[in-house]
């Protein structure tokens, strides 16, 4: 099938997956999600995941980040930055430690064990972002401090992949990943933010302030539009996730009079054809056959992801002040694992740091977490509205 083929099938599934969602009341993101389980090789084998879709998804997810930065409270961010640090840290602690554990249970060796943990202590805020705007909730204080703590995952799930590689003996190759055990790496990252603080005071107010004095059409969001993917490609290029650079170059814009502007014009780009394809990537990665080979694992695993992230996450969120049905909401938006799970996924499966063939299962327990994770978010908010 020819690529433009493929897009248009894509399209047209998420189309159709999101009118049945919202048909049975059930957030769109986990209609698109399942379109593509049915369209790609764990279904109907209409659809793979080629390297053109991918590419579309990436600019996707990347543009969906953008939004959710630029729809953000920054005021709220920075008051909710100290609860948003203490349950990523406790986020990620309890599902790499209880993940870990339950690897050298059934028998693996120690290090295939602390990568399965790694591998389950990311998020990916990215399917929450989708719920929450869904259900306006991304200024909320829980949306607020999901996003701050889903920021904060990014930083320390890159800073725990590189420890471990350091105590396990390994190395990881790659233009990203290289010297990820380095001070160096992670000075880089620190001053990743001061740049990003000084660009957002300074640059980017002057740069949109000079497009909207050309009288090309678009030229202000479009110069916003390339803000966004030079912060994306910058924090890639130092091990963060390129999401994490798109959402704040989002947030730097926000502060500025255009952010309307620039909202509804991305957005209309995302959500007609960018983000959808995103969503839809993420089910073609499911194979269904290695799946059911694995199935006991598979189940387990899943089981792992949610609650593991759920206790962490939430118990943080308590600890903070947040009452139990906040912190359960507030858990509930830390359960996806998503894209970062995949890509931390496959440094490891590349640099061939697990010596294991469940590899499929592995993927599998990511991808069923993360259509799971929409349903939890929306419960919780319901329990939340009713007290």
């Amino acid at each position: 099938m020819t690529f433009l083929f493929d897009v248009i099938l894509i399209l047209i599934s998420a189309f159709l997956g999101g009118q049945l969602a919202r048909r049975f009341n059930v957030p769109v993101v986990v209609g698109q999600l399942i379109a593509g389980l049915i369209i790609g090789p764990g279904g109907l084998n209409l659809v793979h995941l080629t390297p053109s879709i991918q590419a579309l998804a990436n600019l996707g997810v990347i543009i969906l980040m953008f939004l959710a930065g630029l729809n953000s409270d920054i005021q709220l961010l920075r008051r909710y930055l100290k609860p948003s640090l203490v349950i990523a840290t406790l986020g990620i602690l309890v599902p790499m430690g209880l993940t870990s554990w339950f690897g050298t249970l059934i028998g693996w060796p120690v290090k295939d064990a602390l990568f399965l943990g790694v591998i389950f202590s990311a998020t990916s805020v990215s399917i929450t972002v989708a719920v929450l705007r869904e259900m306006n909730q991304l200024r909320s204080r829980e949306g607020t401090t999901i996003l701050g703590a889903a920021v904060a995952d990014d930083v320390l799930t890159v800073i725990l992949l590189g420890l471990t590689v350091t105590l396990t003996g390994e190395r990881l190759s790659g233009q990203i990943t290289a010297g990820l055990n380095s001070l160096l790496v992670i000075t880089m990252q620190a001053l990743f933010f001061v740049v990003v603080f000084l660009a957002a005071k300074y640059v980017i107010p002057k740069l949109l302030n000079l497009a909207g004095a050309i009288e090309t059409p678009y030229a202000v969001t479009l110069v916003a539009l390339i803000v966004g993917l030079v912060f994306a490609e910058a924090a890639e290029l130092i091990g963060l996730s390129a999401i994490t650079g798109s959402f704040f170059a989002g947030l730097a814009i926000s502060q500025h009079p255009v952010q309307k502007r620039v909202d509804n014009q991305i957005s209309a780009l995302g959500y007609l054809l960018l983000i959808p394809i995103f969503f839809i990537s993420i089910g073609l990665e499911m194979k269904g056959a290695g799946v059911i080979q694995q199935l006991p694992l598979f189940l387990a695993l899943t089981i792992l992801a949610v609650i593991t992230k759920l206790i962490g996450a939430g118990f943080g969120a308590h600890l903070m002040g947040f009452k139990w049905q906040s912190s359960f909401m507030i858990g509930a938006g830390m359960v996806s694992r998503g894209e970062v799970a995949l890509i931390i996924a496959q440094i490891i499966y590349v640099n061939k740091l697990l010596s294991i063939d469940q590899y499929s299962a592995i993927i599998g327990a990511v991808i069923a977490s993360t259509i799971i994770s929409p349903f939890i978010l929306k419960m919780s908010h319901k329990l939340l509205k009713a007290h």
